[in-house]
């Protein structure tokens, strides 16, 4: 039986991978030093470990202390507003600590990696089109930019040290577990579904934002493709199985393939909820792109992945966590 190591595995999506593993029979071991994750947020989906990437003992502790086949790497800030106000802090939680993960990795003979980057590093497309793996990197936010440093620092490694590396860019990721026992739960929340569900929850103490309806698009509001974050979690072992086999490293988008503008979303979780959300329009965010959107052939042909999910999933399970959490 295989034994994976997951950073930030009690975070939004490292929580939702941890889940996985566990449910599929493997062994997990989480690593997550809760600097952005709750503190009572600790699942019981392994061996959990409170820690930072860069500790250099723990981490050789914990790869000599068990059988590591693979490691998925989630640990990261992840707020793109934020890391224009502190870019520095962005690149020395993101960029310097993980390249200090990797030495110890390298130095204990770990070779497969599934790296957790993103579809911001294509930066500001144009509106033809879906986004495939060819198109040109970018990024334009401090995020963006050090998700694409790790992954300059990876391929550097793949091709000296010989490791297995699957990175992958996916788009916007939404909704919780169908249990309703893990999901999104941010604060501040920035990401769109999510904030759509804490403003029907708590009504006029939150109103909705909605962020620039003047964009190129047919509505004038920003179109993105959502994937559900167990579809997510479970193209990550199927990437896994992948460079396990096909040795080297592979780049792959991740997403549903569709694009939905912010409006539509906006259509789809009022249906759900049978009511109207008041909302207001406000200055569209810097460099924020009209239109992102996977092309997810790749993936489907090498990996085997579709999606089981689709967007009112997202929106109905991530209400549905949220009132449990209250």
């Amino acid at each position: 039986m295989k034994t994976f190591l997951v950073t930030g595995g009690n975070g939004y999506i490292g929580s939702h991978m941890s889940q996985w593993l566990s449910q599929q029979g493997f062994d997990v071991v989480i690593l997550d030093d809760h600097s952005t994750s709750p503190e009572n947020e600790v699942h019981n989906y392994g061996i959990f470990y409170r820690g930072d990437i860069s500790d250099e003992k723990l981490v050789s502790d914990i790869l000599r202390t068990h059988k590591i086949d693979g490691v998925f790497h989630f640990a990261a800030k992840a707020i793109v507003v934020e890391s224009e106000e502190k870019p520095f802090d962005y690149f020395f939680h993101n960029v310097t600590k993980s390249t200090n993960f990797f030495k110890v990795l390298v130095d204990n003979s770990i070779k497969n990696i599934v790296f957790s980057s993103t579809c911001s590093t294509y930066g500001v497309e144009s509106l033809d089109g879906l986004l495939s793996e060819d198109n040109e990197q970018n990024p334009t936010n401090a995020y963006a930019v050090s998700k694409k440093l790790v992954e300059d620092v990876l391929v550097y490694l793949s091709h000296k040290y010989k490791i297995n590396v699957a990175l992958l860019r996916y788009f916007n990721v939404a909704g919780s577990s169908p249990k309703l026992d893990i999901g999104e739960n941010h604060d501040p929340e920035t990401h769109l579904i999510p904030s759509l569900c804490l403003s029907h929850i708590k009504g006029e103490s939150m109103k909705f934002k909605l962020y620039g309806d003047q964009y190129p698009t047919e509505d004038g509001t920003c179109v993105r493709d959502y994937i559900h974050v167990c579809d997510l979690a479970r193209a990550h072992e199927l990437a896994f199985n992948f460079i396990n086999k096909e040795k080297g490293l592979h780049v792959f988008n991740l997403g549903s393939g569709k694009g939905y503008s912010v409006k539509e979303v906006l259509q789809s979780f009022e249906k759900i909820t049978g009511q109207e959300l008041g909302y207001e329009i406000c200055p569209p965010r810097e460099n924020d792109p009209p239109r992102l959107v996977c092309d997810i052939t790749k993936a489907a042909k090498l990996l085997g992945f579709s999606p089981k999910y689709n967007l009112d999933d997202c929106i109905e399970h991530s209400l549905g966590y949220l009132k449990s959490k209250g």
